[in-house]
């Protein structure tokens, strides 16, 4: 499935970067001082003070009953505590335990920030140390780590190793079509597309356009996606009990046709609809992989069993995120899908797994046009320039809506019948196109992404939280325009905001974002983004470490509120999460560099 569409548990992304190793650490405080504070630390105050442990790990295997830790792979970080003393800010250093949990001595009972900088695996040097941090309540003990639904002593799959098909499959095999291998138990998702006349070098023994049998049709490593990472690898074994599934997935239109009567009509953002949906499912039995071999699956892809939805989206009420970016109507872009998948695990608590997603249905909102002369044939959104006096660029400035979806009636397929529980996501992204200095084009993201526990078989969905609104950057309200603003690299400047009210949203994500990571770096293939700080915070406003941005670099920020129920550091069982972002125009910190001579 598109990677839209296939996603882990709702709280993967957010604790996709927390398992700590440990490094050396200095302290430091506001003053530019080192030192560890002393034990007594605060004791002038009157607040009580003890140790404040934080534990960083990953559990596996809750889906034996018997989960353990496991040490992620993300790269080495130094955790910090910043707590004010005396009326100061002050910083911590932690001792280690030998279990590796990271013990702060003399922090007062009071709320502080638990900080950690890591450099991410393979970075270049030349990159910033990736900064989190975290705002906690006071609380004593600290845990951070996600859940996986998966067994910690799966073998990892390595790129010597290959994937093959021999399936019978019923409803053909078309260009696009994806197969996907998903192992629950052991955590092992791999994915590979047909395309006719593959000339990639990843495949052997390719089935012809519409054949419905393939015999050893095979993937090796560089063809096959990752849609989880690197860590959805475990091989699936026949001792451990493991499962193993084999999805078709194909993408098709559920367009409603144009009305003769409405001219407009053909502009309806709901109008033309992608559906991704699982076609074919096989249960691959006593599945036994093993590394340095091809892996070859057998059996006959069964169309699931499907189940009637009935959805109403109501568009409308997600226009206050386009509304809270201040950026112009035409420069703002949209999209929505809607998805169901099928999560592993009994309980109220969400699991990582590779739980598939069965269906997904998704549009691209259209501006409707200034100027419907410009749009001559009624059959057709396109713009005809020969009769488009005022242009075709400006007939499509009208207001961007997301759009209404009622009543839609679909039939979804069916992947389990027991032993699952359904989600569904909504996502309604916003995108506005900037220039850089150097005229490369980047498209900055915001919108809503929500995750529930599904009740009924006619969801209606609509905003349910934020969003936040009003962002400044050192102190300014950064402008929607053809020039980029700057902002002085003398100092570490601050990002404020409104929080949002709507939904009562637990705490805020603050993002920056470089847009021009690889400026100067001499690389093949630049990157056009690169986060280097996250702020999670119940304050309106964060300062960014100056260390934290580059001079010249072009970055913007991105602000989300968030509702799941996480009181920040603490394990808690959750089963929806809400998430409404806008973020702000674009901005270089000092002055951008000339462009390149062509």
């Amino acid at each position: 499935m598109p990677s839209f569409a296939r996603r882990p548990t709702a709280l993967a992304s957010l604790f996709a970067s927390l398992s700590l190793l440990l490094v050396p650490a200095c302290s430091s405080s506001d003053d530019g001082s080192s030192g560890k504070p002393s034990a007594d630390a605060g004791s002038d105050t009157g607040v009580e003070s003890d140790d404040v442990v934080v534990h960083f790990a990953n559990r596996w295997g809750h889906a034996d009953n018997a989960p353990v830790e496991r040490a992620s792979r993300y790269g080495t970080r130094t955790p910090t505590i910043v707590a004010t003393v005396d009326g100061k800010e002050t910083t911590f250093q932690p001792t280690v335990r030998d279990d590796g949990a990271f013990v702060f001595t003399g922090v007062p009972r009071a709320p502080y920030v638990l900080e950690s900088r890591f450099q991410r695996t393979s970075a270049p040097a030349e990159d910033p140390i990736y900064l989190v941090r975290y705002s906690i309540d006071g609380g004593r003990n600290v845990e951070m780590g996600d859940d996986y639904w998966g067994r910690p002593d799966a073998t990892v799959m390595t790129d010597d190793t290959k994937l093959a098909l021999t399936v019978q499959a019923p409803q053909g095999i078309v260009e696009g079509d994806s197969f996907s291998w998903l192992g629950l138990h052991s955590y092992f998702y791999r994915a590979g597309t047909f395309v006719v006349d593959d000339e990639s070098g990843g495949v052997q023994n390719p089935p012809t356009a519409d054949a419905t049998s393939s015999q050893d049709w095979t993937f090796d490593s560089t063809a096959l996606a990752m849609p989880y990472g690197e860590d959805a690898s475990g091989l699936p074994s026949a001792t451990a009990n493991d499962d193993l599934l084999i999805l078709q997935d194909r993408t098709e239109g559920k367009n409603t046709p144009i009305d003769p009567a409405d001219p407009m009509s053909r502009f309806e953002p709901w109008r033309l609809v992608s559906s991704n949906t699982v076609i074919g499912v096989l249960h691959a039995a006593s599945p036994d992989f093993a590394n340095g071999k091809t892996n070859t699956v057998t059996g006959t892809l069964e169309a699931p069993k499907t189940e009637s939805f009935t959805i109403d989206f109501h568009g409308g009420t997600f226009d206050a995120v386009r509304l809270a970016l201040g950026a112009p109507d035409e420069t703002t872009n949209s999209s929505a899908s809607i998805s169901m998948s099928q999560e592993a695990g009994a309980g109220p608590a969400v699991y990582t797994s590779v739980a598939p997603t069965t269906w997904t249905l998704s549009t691209g909102a259209r501006r409707k046009p200034v100027d419907l002369s410009c749009f001559p044939n009624p059959q057709s959104a396109t713009c005809n320039p020969d009769v488009c006096t005022i242009g075709c660029e400006n007939a499509r400035k009208g207001f961007v809506h997301p759009g209404e979806l009622s009543k839609f009636a679909y039939e979804g397929p069916r992947v389990y019948d027991t032993g699952m529980r359904d989600f569904y996501a909504v996502s309604y992204t916003y995108y506005t196109e900037v220039k850089l200095p150097d005229e490369s084009s980047r498209f900055l993201s915001g919108g809503v992404s929500d995750s529930f526990p599904r009740t009924t078989s006619e969801p209606s969905f609509s905003l349910e939280v934020g969003p936040p609104s009003a962002i400044t950057v050192d102190g300014k309200a950064i402008a929607w325009d053809s020039t980029i603003a700057s902002i002085p690299d003398v100092h570490a400047p601050v990002v404020a905001f409104t929080p949002a009210t709507k939904g009562a949203p637990e705490y805020h994500r603050v993002e920056l974002i470089d847009l021009t990571p690889d400026l100067g770096k001499p690389l093949e293939t630049a990157r056009k983004y690169l986060t280097v700080a996250l702020f999670i915070t119940h304050d309106a406003s964060v300062s960014i470490p100056k260390d934290q941005l580059r001079s010249g670099h072009t970055y913007y920020v991105r602000v989300t509120a968030t509702k799941d129920g996480w009181k920040i550091g603490e394990r808690a069982p959750r089963t929806s999460v809400y998430r409404t972002s806008i973020y702000s125009a674009p901005f270089v910190f000092g002055t951008a560099p000339a462009p390149a001579n062509p």
